[in-house]
């Protein structure tokens, strides 16, 4: 079995562009409120296909936001 690649994100107007998967340090995961060890067993998942993942919980509203507006994101969890 092949291990799992992200899609490619479209360019968004006035960013840079992307760097490609393979060049990139991990996938960027954010989960939306919930449980944390949401992310982290979808990150086990990730790794275990070979994907490097770093996740980022956000607890409440405000921390979403602030987060959705810091940089883009390859994967939300809500």
């Amino acid at each position: 079995m092949r291990p799992l690649r992200p899609a490619p994100r479209l360019p968004v107007a006035g960013e840079d562009p992307p760097v490609p998967a393979e060049r990139s340090a991990a996938v960027a995961l954010l989960v939306a409120g919930g449980r944390q060890d949401e992310g982290e067993n979808i990150a086990r998942i990730l790794a275990a296909a070979g994907m490097s993942v770093r996740v980022t919980h956000a607890c409440d509203h405000g921390e979403i936001l602030q987060a959705l507006g810091e940089r883009p994101w390859d994967a939300l969890i809500a």
